[in-house]
């Protein structure tokens, strides 16, 4: 700190500090004006103390020099310093947006820079902390000069309080309650010093990871069938009455596979899996051409199969009791349940001990006329060209009566198994295989490009398949809307796709063949089953696999015989059928067996066998969260506009006041601009001035000229007073 020795009222009188030169007397008063030298202090002068000088610290000095110049530098370029630091400080705010924005979505293993993402913003939010700190601590100092311009006065301390609040935090905190209400702009520059702090743990915040499914360089895929051709799956076999189908007959293995599919045995051998090396795969949308697939509304892919529709029908159920001796001493039951179709089985015997049909199946008649009005309209189709239609009539405990020995209710089904095109979605997470069926389309007769010139009156033969499968050449279903590669076709432009195949469907029997429209549609879109496949199915179906009794007595427990076609006790349900429970048996079977297709039963050659996805890796990717870099940007644009603020306040009072700044000069050079709040002097030995004020860089100059020295005077006597 600076101390200025008192001197006599004459010595200052006489040698008056001016704007361009300090006079300092040397001590004593012994010591005439005429010692107070001009220029340079000789070593005479710094090393011989006069009698009463004091120990305190002093400064002798003396200057040379010109006076100040009268024009005063534009105002612009005091602040120009501070000016380049903003430009500076927004050049790191966009740095650090763009690098955090350039970065944001990638892989945190992508980054090659040698320092760390973290290591850079930290690096970079440092500087502009600094800087922005910089500049609110110029704008405090400014403010120091400018706070005591004020009519009423201030206190002396707060010169302090201002100079403490531009160099640190508790400083700044310290100045806060005194400029809160009464210098709005010196408090938002306390706020930046203050909260600058935050500004690295905020723009550290907002750069977080998180896990990310990115493509990898293996390819997914899943199996699907397109065309069941059943090159191996059927056989010639003599002689043609002991063969399913004009002289074709099922090879043993697909009658396995099909048993084992209804009756649930050796599922997996059925189940279809996807390839995914990774354990995480995507399948595209095969409808459009979005990335994202829209779970449960979109499809993945599509496969030829099997389905199934059931209804119930045992409102058509009639009992008939039989009263008399001739029928109780024959069947030992007190009542016959009969289908229109003439299934019937045998139920409620009070003491059942002779066995009985309780559970009756036939798939010998595919016309389900007699059952047209429990038909509703959306199933019709799916009932028009099956494999087979089952009808199946069982006695039951029922809901209420799980408890009783003897079924006592009973129920009726029908269930249409038909040759069907069928979607799904997929997808592969953490190495679980999720697919879920979504649509299902009937498959209809198709007659390729066949054009029927010569028969243009042939209509198609009714169903079942088996009696009709001799005159088409497959039946066929279309996928609509269909994505190839990359353009999507529905019926309104699949006949310009080049290289599509020709089909001509039949809708319904008694169709003219002739007179259906052939259309042309992607290989991609069109799934088929072989016609001679199909009658051999159908075959099968309706005369072994789906047809036979099924025998029960009291001493059977809950177990029924069925004898050769064993498979069928699976319809029983111990006791417990109900239509949901058939039906959910004949959807599994649908399912088994279209998945056999899948895996390859039957597959023709050079078809779609598999569609392709992306096999996907967890990474770790950078995600900023950019909430958190609004506080360092408020504080930026806050520190702006009070910069401005004081630019154009320094430019309208330029007569006024002058920018100093942090610089100290001004307390040594114009200690007596300050006058009490009554407008006396602050102390008698001020520095009057008849020039202007100079600027801190016509002080600095003026500083090279002028010699100073610390003097430790020996008496210790005297007033000292801080040179203002």
């Amino acid at each position: 700190m600076l101390f200025w020795k008192s001197q006599p009222a004459r010595s200052l009188d006489r040698w008056p500090l001016t704007l361009s030169s300090i006079d300092l007397e040397l001590a004593g008063p012994q010591h005439s004006p005429r010692s107070s030298h001009r220029g340079t202090i000789t070593n005479r002068d710094l090393t011989s103390p006069t009698k009463g000088s004091f120990t305190s610290p002093c400064i002798q000095a003396v200057e040379t020099g010109q006076n100040a110049p009268k024009r005063r530098p534009p105002v612009i370029r005091l602040w120009m310093g501070e000016i380049i630091l903003l430009v500076i400080a927004v050049g790191l705010i966009a740095a650090i947006l763009s690098v955090l924005a350039k970065e944001n979505g990638r892989p945190v293993e992508g980054w090659r820079f040698p320092l760390t993402l973290n290591s850079l913003t930290a690096l970079l939010s440092t500087i502009l902390r600094a800087v922005m700190v910089s500049v609110a601590a110029e704008i405090i100092s400014q403010a120091k000069w400018t706070w005591f311009t004020s009519q009423e006065g201030r206190p002396l301390r707060d010169l302090q309080d201002f100079d403490s609040g531009s160099r640190h935090i508790s400083g700044a905190l310290w100045l806060l309650p005194t400029v809160a209400l009464r210098s709005p702009p010196t408090l938002l520059a306390v706020i930046v010093i203050v909260v600058s702090f935050a500004i690295g743990p905020f723009v550290q915040q907002a750069i977080q990871t998180a896990g990310r499914e990115v493509a990898s360089d293996v390819r997914a895929s899943l199996p699907v069938s397109h065309f069941v051709k059943g090159d191996d799956l059927h056989y010639r076999r003599l002689p043609a009455e002991s063969a399913l189908f004009n002289m074709q007959d099922l090879v043993p293995r697909a009658r396995g596979d099909m048993i084992n599919a209804f009756a649930g045995f050796n599922m997996k051998a059925s189940t279809v899996e996807a390839f995914c090396a990774t354990g995480n795969c995507l399948f595209p949308s095969s409808e459009t051409l979005g990335e994202a697939v829209l779970e449960g509304r979109e499809a993945t892919h599509s496969s030829a199969g099997i389905c199934s529709s059931c209804i119930d029908i045992t409102s058509l159920t009639k009992t008939i009791r039989k009263n008399d001796t001739e029928w109780k001493t024959t069947h030992k039951t007190s009542q016959e349940i009969v289908l229109p179709n003439g299934l019937r089985i045998m139920a409620d015997a009070p003491d059942v001990t002779t066995r009985e049909a309780w559970l009756n199946v036939s798939a010998n008649d595919c016309n389900i006329a007699w059952a047209q009005d429990l038909l509703p309209p959306e199933k019709e189709l799916e009932f028009r060209w099956p494999f087979a239609i089952v009808t199946v009539l069982t006695a039951t405990v029922g809901k209420n009566k799980a408890s009783s020995k003897v079924p006592s209710e009973h129920v009726a089904v029908s269930c249409s198994l038909y040759p069907c095109l069928r979607t799904y979605w997929a997808t592969v997470h953490n190495g679980a295989f999720t697919e879920k069926p979504l649509n299902s389309t009937p498959m209809l007769p198709d007659f390729g490009a066949e054009i029927w010139r010569n028969a243009p009156a042939l209509r198609m033969t009714a169903a079942p398949i088996s009696n009709a499968a001799r005159e088409f050449a497959n039946l066929t279903a279309i996928q609509s809307p269909c994505r190839v590669n990359d353009t999507i076709y529905t019926s309104a432009n699949m006949s310009t796709v080049a290289n599509g195949i020709t089909i001509r469907i039949v809708n319904s029997p008694g169709d003219i063949i002739a007179e259906t429209r052939p259309r042309i549609a992607p290989e991609e879109c069109v799934v088929r089953f072989d016609s001679t496949m199909a009658g051999i199915y159908s075959a099968y179906f309706q005369k072994e696999l789906f047809s036979g009794s099924c025998t029960w007595d009291s001493g059977q427990g809950s177990t029924i015989d069925c004898g050769s076609t064993w498979w069928l006790s699976q319809l029983w349900e111990q006791k417990n059928a109900t239509v949901q429970s058939i039906s959910d048996r004949f959807s599994t079977f649908a399912t088994a067996a279209t998945n056999s297709f899948r895996l390859g039963a039957g597959r023709g050659n050079g078809t779609v066998n598999r569609v392709f996805g992306t096999a996907t890796r967890t990474v770790s990717v950078t995600v900023i969260v950019w909430e958190w870099l609004l506080m360092p940007i408020l504080l930026l644009v806050i520190e702006v506009s009070v910069l401005v603020y004081m630019v154009i306040r320094s430019w309208i009072r330029r007569d006024e006041e002058v920018v100093w700044k942090s610089n100290i000069l001004p307390l040594l050079y114009y200690s007596g601009i300050f006058s009490n709040v009554d407008g006396s002097e602050f102390d008698k030995e001020k520095a009057g001035s008849p020039e202007r004020l100079m600027t801190t860089t016509e002080m600095e100059r003026k500083t090279k000229q002028t010699h100073v020295r610390l003097r430790t005077d020996q008496t210790g006597r005297g007033p000292q007073k801080m040179l203002m």
